[in-house]
């Protein structure tokens, strides 16, 4: 069992060989500044689910820590403060549309698809469309 402890003695993180991780799910790729990479095909239904069959998954590696100290971080949680429709801008070709919301902001998009299995869907964020 890992345990983590603030300087206050308060609990930051626990773990232990019991956690299970699969290399398998629908996340592909995962980069805090270049997005994620889902693969819908690769869903693995059930899983987050009592009598999930996860034998095939493996036990978490006990690593040793980074170097420094851990600290709690005081930041507020992300919420969902509000919600701005997007107006279609250009269709430049046709399996390419650009949409603009109202702000530049931080959030999250919150799409419909529809289309042929295995139809590739990308999301681009960006504050302008060119350098002018």
């Amino acid at each position: 069992m890992i345990l983590a402890l603030h300087q206050d003695g308060k609990c930051l993180l626990t773990s232990s060989r019991s956690w299970q991780y699969t290399l398998d799910g629908p996340i592909v790729f995962d980069g805090m500044r270049n997005g994620e990479h889902y693969d819908a095909a690769r869903e693995l239904p059930g899983w987050d689910l009592p009598g999930c069959d996860c034998r095939a998954w493996k036990n978490a590696v006990i690593v040793p820590p980074p170097p420094g100290t851990l600290e709690l971080q005081q930041m507020p949680p992300c919420r969902i403060c509000a919600v701005y429709p997007a107006a279609l801008k250009v269709a430049p070709r046709p399996d390419e549309e650009i949409y603009e919301l109202p702000l530049n902001m931080t959030g999250w998009a919150r799409i419909t698809v529809r289309g042929p299995k295995n139809s590739e869907v990308v999301l681009r964020y960006a504050e302008r469309l060119n350098d002018a």
